[in-house]
This record gives structure tokens, sequence and C-alpha cells, in this order.
């Protein structure tokens, strides 16, 4: 019933109906029938656009309840579409400012869902729309194949908004005749809309707006009318500017394009966050779009650093009868401007290592600049070199992203904003037209960080080749001044450049003095103080030679400056030297020739041990010494060398005297006093290792009782303050040999314990234990030398834990452990076997692991928490010293420590000490032959 009365509805119908009747039916064609006629037959070209209304005709009674049955089917439509919109803004100009106001627009994807094969044919075709049997499935394809918004969408509008007038003439214009291609690329512009739709030609373009939204796509410039639709499903302002705002965009899924996305991780699928430079639409905010935009046009195809900003792309947004459009310009989203990031402490580096990757970014700030100062771009269809000038280099003009490349280093600096810059042509890579840049003529204006040449109060000033050196300049020494003290500092100094222009004709915080073309007393007595606070060695080479360079050959008058490749290759020559940690090499004045061995200990004092005389170096005359002499008809012993606690203050030597009895002497390194003393009778016992506890109190004696060659030995510990309750241990291991005279004299004023020999003694930092060290060589070791680590409890003289360490490996010359240290917060010790393997022995487990690349490692240090392991190293021989770190107990990874100055180190002859001062670690190394101390800081070491 309803395909018959549109049969005879459209037969009614002046033009069409007569065009219907006159084509032959459909088994009357031949197969000879042309492609081309039966093309023609299917695309029926009507003479005018303009053609008489095709329901002036019709029966009312019919009219009416066609056109009820379209806005039944309407109101479907206009249902589904309702559902499916999505918030968007459209931008309003009132003549002083643009608005963002929400509006509505369709998301892809959901139109080739709404209009499709099955609408077509079934909500469509035969009511709305009147292609024959055989035109159906190529009308079908037309609509559906064309690219979107295309037919799809114009379709969508008129079943949605507007009227079986319009659908008619969508049947005429697009299916039936030959639109132009312009027809299909949505928005009309109303006066077109005008000529296809006619009356309803302004219905269209009003409700066209809601399927086309602005697309984002890669490398594109686009002239967008209002009220275009801007597929933002929200929008937040994150700055502004001398031209207009910048705004953090959610941009809709589907409706953005990027043909090298940043990351690997960004899905089409979802909604992505960009930024958006809006500039306003004026004369002057104009002219820096067209500026910023074609000069990052110039950067697409060019070899471009990473460390300068490039646009996604751009678009203007013109408003009926108003000269200028507001033209925005789409960037990927940065965590924050570096003005953002030096106000805020949450950015500020704890650590060597992050300040010195604060340098580092700005490093790639300065390579971006040397880039602009001779580039090869491609400008008029040939490559030329261009020679750029910021001329707007500031903090808010760096922005800073996550680093998406590299674990360790979070974020880079990327140069921005190119609203102010100038370009000037120097050479064409095929002609060879040439010209020298030496200045620019710009707008004189005033700002914190522009060069003195530049702040001009005439209408023009000269922006020369090193005015962004100056600028470039003040923001490295807020980045300096932000690693030390954090936004505090920057605020201070900020104060500071205020007050001093309280009596100048250019008020605020400029960085340039009014007066000349250097900068302001302020800004200067910074750079001063930078460089006197610079107190711990590594540290100096974060600051010192950047801020000396900085005021001596940035911040001056232009005449003087360096250009910017000049300034980029000394900075990347401090910024390599600041890798390696400088070496303080104090000489130790006075040391005899005839020194045996020398000794230092953790709070700096450094002894050299002769026969007839010790050398003390205190920490506050490490070139003068205080000598130490043994009392007449005594010698020094070369065979002691005590171990220095990094919780004492003393100092413990053994004299020998001419009756073959020894003597102990204790110094006090931390100020001037009177040795004390004290008498060790050794009668025929052999005295091999002396050790005093941090607090003096104990003393502990390793000895054989005799010369005979027995391989038995004793451990004697006295009560140094009344040596008195003489107790005998006549315990002793399975495998200990007892001596054969236990009435020895040195066992009988003290704890005598009996071991099998003696390699080392020493007590923990805090005098607990008393650890022994001993190698066993048998018939049960299967000819294996082993070591063996007994500790006993000083309180109660009672054997707290036993270890035994085997030598696994028969190729390894000389004894196999090389050394050894106490653990600080509980009982156990950390040695190195091998030379390259770290054994961790605690009470309730032991652990060895092997290190991967290092070998040859002579001595062990272990900070005073236990959890930073530093190691000596030479492999070849004392000259090449090698310092590694590692975190304990893991030792995941050991990272070397690279130093300025070759440093020496002798096991056997040498000593070295950490000194910690809070969060500080400085190494001491002292070397006999040298007869130098060596200090660094080896903290960078443990900041991976």
């Amino acid at each position: 019933m309803v395909a018959q009365e549109f049969k005879d509805f459209f037969r009614r119908h002046g033009h069409q109906s007569r065009t219907r009747e006159s084509e032959p039916p459909a088994e009357q064609n031949t197969p000879e029938t042309s492609g081309s006629e039966k093309q023609q037959d299917d695309t029926e070209v009507f003479e005018s656009e303009q053609q008489e209304d095709p329901l002036e005709n019709s029966d009312s009674e019919q009219q009416q309840h066609l056109e009820e049955e379209f806005l039944l089917e309407q109101q479907r439509f206009n249902s589904d579409v309702t559902k499916e919109l999505t918030t968007g803004f459209c931008v309003t100009f009132n003549g002083d400012a643009t608005k963002y106001e929400p509006s509505k627009f369709l998301p892809p994807g959901v139109l080739s869902n709404l209009i499709n094969e099955e609408t077509l044919q079934t909500r469509v075709f035969g009511r709305f729309l009147h292609p024959t049997n055989e035109q159906r499935q190529r009308i079908s394809e037309r609509i559906i194949q064309s690219p979107e918004p295309g037919l799809r969408a114009i379709l969508l509008v008129i079943l949605c908004y507007g009227s079986l007038r319009m659908m008619a003439r969508f049947e005429h214009h697009f299916l039936r005749g030959s639109p132009d291609k312009s027809d299909l690329e949505l928005p009309l512009d109303e006066s077109r809309a005008g000529k296809i739709f006619a009356a309803d030609g302004k219905t269209f373009y009003r409700r066209q707006f809601n399927f086309c939204p602005v697309n984002i796509k890669e490398a594109t410039h686009t002239k967008i009318k209002a009220p275009c639709r801007l597929p933002y499903e929200g929008q937040t302002e994150i700055g502004n500017g001398a031209y207009g705002k910048v705004y953090r965009v959610i941009v809709a899924r589907g409706q953005y394009h990027f043909d090298n996305p940043p990351s690997r991780n960004m899905d089409p699928a979802q909604p992505v966050v960009l930024a958006r430079k809006d500039f306003s639409p004026d004369e002057r905010s104009s002219f820096a779009f067209k500026a910023e935009r074609d000069i990052l046009r110039q950067f697409v195809n060019s070899d471009v650093p990473s460390s300068i900003v490039k646009s996604i792309c751009s678009y203007e947004y013109k408003f009926p009868g108003v000269d200028y459009p507001l033209s925005s310009i789409i960037f990927y989203e940065a965590e924050c401007s570096l003005n953002h990031y030096l106000n805020h402490n949450g950015y500020r580096p704890s650590s060597f290592k992050a300040r010195r990757q604060n340098l580092r970014r700005m490093l790639d700030i300065c390579e971006a600049l040397v880039w602009l100062r001779n580039n090869l771009v491609y400008v008029r269809d040939e490559y030329t070199y261009m020679t750029y000038y910021h001329c707007d280099l500031k903090p808010d003009n760096i922005l800073v992203y996550k680093n998406s490349n590299s674990g360790d280093d979070l974020f880079v600096f990327r140069l921005a904003d190119f609203g102010e810059a100038r370009g000037i042509e120097t050479k064409t890579a095929f002609s060879g037209r040439q010209q020298k840049a030496m200045y620019l003529d710009v707008p004189g204006r005033e700002g914190t960080y522009l060069a003195p040449e530049v702040q001009d109060n005439k209408k023009k000033a000269q922006a020369k080749p090193s005015s962004d050196v100056w600028s470039f300049g003040c923001i490295l020494l807020l980045v300096i001044v932000f690693n030390r003290d954090g936004e505090g500092g920057i605020r201070d100094f900020q104060d500071a450049r205020r007050q001093d222009s309280r009596n100048s004709r250019r008020e605020g915080d400029h960085f340039a003095s009014e007066n000349d073309n250097g900068c302001k007393g302020s800004v200067t007595n910074c750079m001063k103080d930078l460089i006197k606070s610079s107190t711990c060695l590594v540290e100096k080479s974060l600051s010192e030679p950047f801020v000396a360079y900085i005021k001596k050959k940035m911040l001056v008058a232009y005449q003087e400056r360096d250009d910017i490749t000049k300034v980029s290759k000394s900075l990347y020559d401090m910024y390599n030297k600041s890798t390696h940690v400088k070496v303080e090499t104090t000489h130790h004045a006075g040391v005899r020739r005839d020194a045996k061995h020398c000794t230092n200990s953790p709070n700096g004092t450094v002894f050299f041990h002769t026969p007839e005389l010790i050398q003390m170096y205190r920490t506050d005359s490490l070139s003068r010494a205080d000598p130490i002499c043994p009392q007449l008809s005594s010698t020094w012993s070369a065979t002691f060398r005590s171990r220095h606690h990094s919780s004492s203050n003393h100092a413990v030597f053994v004299a020998k005297r001419l009756n073959g009895s020894l003597k102990a002497v204790v110094v006090e390194t931390d100020q001037q006093s009177t040795p004390s003393e004290f008498g060790i009778t050794t009668g025929r016992a052999v005295l091999e290792q002396l050790a005093v506890s941090p607090d003096c109190k104990t003393l502990a004696l390793a000895y054989r009782p005799s010369e005979t060659g027995d391989c038995s030995a004793q451990i004697c510990m006295y009560d140094r303050a009344s040596m008195k309750n003489i107790q005998s241990d006549a315990s002793s291991e399975a495998d200990s040999i007892r001596p054969r005279r236990p009435s020895d004299i040195l066992g009988q004023n003290g704890i005598v314990k009996m071991v099998q020999s003696n390699r080392d003694l020493f007590f923990s930092s805090d005098g607990r234990y008393l650890y022994h060290a001993c190698t066993l060589k048998g018939p049960l070791t299967r000819s294996r030398p082993q070591l063996r680590v007994t500790v006993w409890d000083t309180a109660t003289y009672a054997q707290a834990k036993n270890w035994v360490i085997d030598d696994t490996d028969t190729t390894y010359e000389g004894f196999f452990i090389s050394s050894i240290v106490p653990l600080n917060t509980q009982i156990g010790f950390v040695c190195v076997s091998h030379g390259n393997c770290i054994r961790i022995c605690k009470a309730e487990s032991q652990d060895a692991i092997k290190l991967k690349d290092i070998s040859g490692v002579k001595k062990l240090l272990l900070s005073n928490d236990d959890k930073r392991l530093v190691m000596l190293v030479t492999r070849n021989s004392p000259a090449d010293l090698e310092i590694y770190g590692a975190y304990l107990p893991k030792l995941k990874n050991a990272w070397k420590l690279k130093i300025l100055e070759d440093m020496t180190f002798n096991p056997k002859k040498d000593d070295a000490n950490l000194l910690e001062n809070g969060s500080e670690m400085v190494l001491l190394v002292t070397s006999c032959r040298s007869k130098v101390s060596y200090k660094c800081d080896v903290g960078s070491i443990f900041e991976p």
C-alpha cells in the first residue's frame, strides 16, 4: 500500500515523474548498452539546480500523509543521533574577547552506524529516496563509500532536521546530478547551501555543524568558520601571554590523526590530551601566529633537534565581520613550563645526578639555539640555510616534557614559542646566494630576560646574534640557583633584582642593568655567592665553572659575549668534566724517606710510619707533621697496622723495646694531648696482631706462644681499666691445638682464647664484638686453604659466631681473601675473595656475589649504615686505581667513579678510609710512596 502511494506520489510530480515514465523497463536493457548510457540513466543531470518545488503539485492530503510519515521517521533518527552526540566547543566573539561555549557534535564512527546499507534499504529507499531496483545498490554504495562526513552526513542532517523538500533536492543534486567535489566537503558555506537547498539552505547550514567537527590532523593548516565544532571533550586554561592563552585540551577519540605519534602507547580509540595555543583575533597576534606557524612549518622537513618543540597542526577560526581570525597551534602536552618547574620544590633535585640532569637539559636548549643559528630548512621549494633569532627566551617559553625514552631521566626541556622569532636567509643550498646575518631590527620592548640591546624604549631595537646568549645565560643561572636552593632561592633572587630596581627607570626583576650593557649588582652578587658557597668537591663541578663562565662570557655587553656555538662547546666541556669527580690532592711536607707504610683514620688524620718516628698530620694541618717518638731505647714496630674506627678518635701504635717487650701508645687524633702508654710483657711469645676497642677500654692481642714454629696461637683480651680477674679459657674448638705453655706471660692478665693461627684481629665499630680471622690448612681442607672468622662478645667473652669460607678457585694465586670489614649495625662482616667475589656473612646467612667485569678488588670500605660498599681496585699496577660503589646486600650493579686525576694505591703500604658527614661521603686515600693524600666525593656513584 505504501509503495503504491509513493509511486502515485512521484507519478504526479512534474519533471521527476515524467522522467521515470520515460525510462525503459529494466528487462529491455541489452548487452550493447554502453556504460556511459547506463551511468546517464543513474545520474541524470537536471538543467537547473533551482528547479521547481517537487512537492508543489502534489495532492495536499497525500502530501500531509507523507510529511507525517517523514516526521515520524525523523523523530527516530533524531533520537538515535541525540543519544550519540557528545559535547565539544564552538567559539564566539563579542568584539572584545573570544568565548568557548559548549556545543554538540557527532563522534566519528557513529555516522557509519546510523547510515549504513541496512538503514538505506529499509528506512530510506522507497520512502524518501526513489532509485529504481537496478540503481539501489549503486546509489547505496555511492552514499556509503563517500569520504566522511560526505553524503552520509548530508543525508543524516536532512533525516534529523530537514524536510521532504530537502530530501528531493538531495536526490536531485547529489545522486542524479554532478555535484562539485567541494559540495561533499562539509561544512558548506551559507551561499552554497542556499543554492543546493533553496529556502531550506539556512536550515542545512545551521544544522550541518553537528556532523562535521574539526579534525586534528598532523602537518595541516585549516581555515574554518564559526560556528564549526571543535572536538574537545574538555579544556583547561594553563597559561597566558601577550598574544593569547594556552589550554590543555582533551581531543575526542577518532578526531585526531598522527603519522608519528610521540608514544607507542597512544590509542586512537581513546581521547588524547594535547595543548592548544590561541592567538587573539587582532593584528599583532595574527602577525605573531603567522611568524610562529611559518617557522614551525619550515621545521617539518628538517633535521630538527628533539629539544625544539614541534607543532602538530594549526587552524584559523574566522568570525563573520571580524578582520582577523582566532588562530591556534596544536602541540603535544607538556608537563609544565620551566617557570613552573623552577617555582615548585616538587621538582627540586635531591641528588647529585638529578642536579646534573638539570644542567644536561639546559645544554639541550643550548643545542637547539645552535641549530637555529645555522640550519638547513625547506623554504619556497628549495633547501635554504636560515639563521633564526628567538628573541623571546624565558622560562615560560621552555617546556618540560616527560621523558618516554629513559627510565632514570624523568624529564626533557624543549624550546618553544617562536611568536617573536625572526629569520634571515643566509645561503641557499644550490644557488649559493649568501647573506651575512649581523642583526635584526625588532620592536623595542622590555623583559626580564631580554638582552640590554633589545630593551630599547625607541620604536626599533637591534637583536644581535648574541642576544639570545644573554637570555640563555639568565635562565641557566636560575637553574643553578634552583639546584642549590630550590624555589626559595628563585624567589629570593627575584626579590633581590626587584630591590635593585627601586631607583631605576626600568622597574621589575630584570637581569640587565639600566646604566650599562652588563647585569645588575644583585645578579653579580648572586653569581659570587654561588661560586663561594660550593664546598663539596662534586657540587663545585656543577656550579663554580658554569657560573664563572656565565659571569665572564654571557651576562656582559654584546661585544664581549661568546657566540652561541662557542657557548655550547664551553658548557659541554664543563659538563663532561663534572661527570668526573674532582680529586683534591694534599702533599704532605717533611715525610721521611724511610717511611715504611702509612695509615689514615675516618676523621681525616694521616700517619706515616718509620722505625724511629711516626709523623701525624691532623685534619687542620695536613701539610705539617706532629712527630710521635718512642721513648729511649725503643723503635716503632712496622709489623702492626692498626685499624681506625669511624666511631673512635684515637690511634694505637706498638713500640719494641730492646729487652724484647712491647709498648702500646694511644694517641688522640682530634686534639693535642699527651699520648698514653702501657707495657706488654711478651716473654718468649711472638705478638702478631693487636687491636684496641673504639672506646679504648679493651685491648686484644693475637700471638704465638713461642718461636718454635708451633702452629698453635692464642687470643688474649684485657680490660685496661683493671688488669684483674685473670681467667684462662681452657675450651677450644675441635681442630684447635692447645699451647705447650698455657701459663705464658701474655695470658696471665687476660682472657685467653685458643686459635690455630692469626691473620687479622679487629673490633666492631661499637666495640661489642671482637673478630679474629685465621687461615686453616691441612688434611681436612683438601689442601686448599680456608678462612675461619670467629667472633667473641666482649661483655661475656663467649663465642658469638663462627664462619668458615672455602677457597674454591684452584687457579687463583695468593691468599684468596684480600680485604675484610665488619658490619656496623649487626654481627657479621663483608669480605672479598679472589678479587672479584663479595661475600656477605651474617649471623643467619652467608651470600657470595660475583662481580661482573670487575677484578682485582684490594680493599673494601663500608658506610656506617651498612648500605653502601666502596671497592678499591688495582688490576695491573698500584697506579691504576679504580673506585667502584654498590648497594648492599643485592649488589646488582656496581658503578665506577670517574675521577679527573690519577690516584695510586698499594694495599701493602697505603691506606684508605671513608669520611662521612651526613649524606656526604668522601674517600680519603693516602699514598706512602707519593707522600700525598687524595680526597674525592664518592657519593655520586650511589645515585644511579
